[in-house]
């Protein structure tokens, strides 16, 4: 297994989609085997889930979470067997798959963790109504002002800086509608999300104090490799940083541009995204226009990648 001069990156909620790790389970016995560990863990079939879905169960944000956390992970399993990463970084609840790949946490302590930031964000959908809109175009300081310009409706806060053209901004249902007017009024193109709460926001504060406890009774290690943390848009290296990178996330934006910025400051221009889906390949590419990025999610894109890795 070489060490690589590629970081390693792993989707967020979104990312999900019915069939996801299937594939790679039926080739590789390693991904399998966190499959079977996880239906355990849980104590119901969420492998099933991720191989068949259906979709609207498994957009469910108690079950997307733990579903999406499996899958990446088994697919590390396998990309594991070719390549080591030089760096990680996972974009909100892929932030505990990038940590399973430190070896900062393991996999079966961390899974309960995030079915329970799930249930606890699932929850919160139901008492906090609320929603998020994508701002297209809008720079960091143009996202701020037109979410102070909204907030005469409500609490409206950026909540994912994705990449220097794209601001997603949450918060209460009628200010995030009035964001998105605000942004038109100006020439952003705004479009609402289909998520039902506004996550990365400071009402996502009740989240915050329910998995605490889960939080400090997790076992985390210091991480072999440097990890990047959504909250900081730094590297955390000790336990504690970790946890606290982990508790504040919940309220706190994803920087994620400043995330890649980090890595890219070390030199590291080459990114593989773990899991199903691309959305992170493209966001880095707006971030870093000169990037490598490698999409893996199938055995063919495992494959591909060893042969890369040589």
């Amino acid at each position: 297994m070489s060490h690589s001069e590629f970081a390693f990156v792993f989707p967020g909620q979104g990312a999900q989609k019915p069939g996801m790790g299937r594939e790679v389970a039926e080739r590789y016995p390693e991904a399998a085997r966190i499959f079977r560990e996880a239906d355990e863990i849980l104590g119901f079939p969420v492998s099933r889930l991720c191989f068949e879905g259906p979709a609207d169960e498994l957009v469910r944000t108690e079950n997307t979470q733990p579903a999406l956390f499996t899958t990446s992970v088994a697919v590390l399993r396998a990309v594991s067997n070719h390549m080591a990463p030089a760096a990680v970084a996972g974009h909100s609840v892929g932030e505990y798959a990038a940590l399973v790949a430190a070896g900062a946490v393991s996999f079966e302590d961390a899974l309960p963790v995030v079915r329970l930031r799930g249930e606890l964000m699932a929850d919160a959908v139901e008492n906090t109504p609320g929603g998020m809109a994508a701002l297209m175009g809008a720079s960091e300081a143009m996202a701020g002002e037109i979410c102070r310009d909204a907030s005469t409706a409500g609490l409206v806060e950026p909540s994912n800086l994705n990449s220097p053209t794209q601001i997603v901004v949450s918060g209460e249902s009628p200010a995030v509608a009035r964001a998105v007017e605000v942004a038109k009024s100006r020439g952003v193109r705004a479009v609402r999300l289909n998520v039902g709460a506004p996550f990365h926001c400071s009402l996502m504060k009740p989240v915050q104090s329910g998995l605490e406890p889960a939080l400090n009774a997790l076992p985390i290690h210091t991480p072999d490799v440097p990890v990047v943390a959504n909250a900081t848009g730094d590297y955390v290296q000790s336990a504690e940083e970790i946890r606290a990178a982990l508790l504040s996330q919940v309220v706190k934006p994803v920087l994620w541009t400043a995330s890649i910025e980090r890595m890219n400051a070390e030199g590291l221009h080459r990114f593989v995204e773990i899991g199903p889906g691309r959305v992170l390949s493209g966001l880095v590419a707006s971030i870093d226009p000169g990037a490598e990025t490698v999409a893996v999610g199938t055995p063919d894109d495992v494959e591909k990648l060893a042969l890369q890795a040589g």
